[in-house]
């Protein structure tokens, strides 16, 4: 797909969504519409979720570090904060260890999770 307001190309081949994605994940337009969605309405969320989309969930492992860094610096510019504990949370290979417990139950995940909450809100 691409959007016509911000002209972002994105494939839903990787996403198990089969829903139909009406709002760009990039920048935020209907695509109904073209309208696009004013730039303090897009979150850090939307912006995560569009890697997914664009790039599958192994956007989010080890091998990608450095990729999935220059994606949040170039596409979340504006969530200093959000960055850099998106950040530490890389450095201490949260994610990697997140994909690879994917087939856990929510309860199973936020302990895991919760291992890392204090590294994860230091200095933030």
């Amino acid at each position: 797909m691409q959007c016509q307001s911000c002209k972002a190309e994105w494939n839903l081949s990787n996403s198990t969504s089969k829903q139909k994605i009406t709002v760009c994940p990039f920048c935020g337009a209907n695509l109904l519409t073209g309208t696009p969605k004013n730039a303090d309405d897009i979150t850090i969320e939307g912006v995560i979720h569009s890697f997914v989309l664009k790039y599958g969930k192994e956007i989010y492992s080890n091998e990608n570090e450095i990729r999935f860094k220059s994606l949040l610096s170039d596409l979340g510019s504006t969530f200093l904060k959000e960055q850099k504990t998106l950040k530490v949370a890389i450095s201490e290979k949260i994610p990697s260890i997140m994909l690879k417990n994917d087939d856990k139950n929510d309860v199973e995940k936020k302990r895991i999770l919760s291992n890392y909450k204090d590294k994860l809100v230091e200095d933030v």
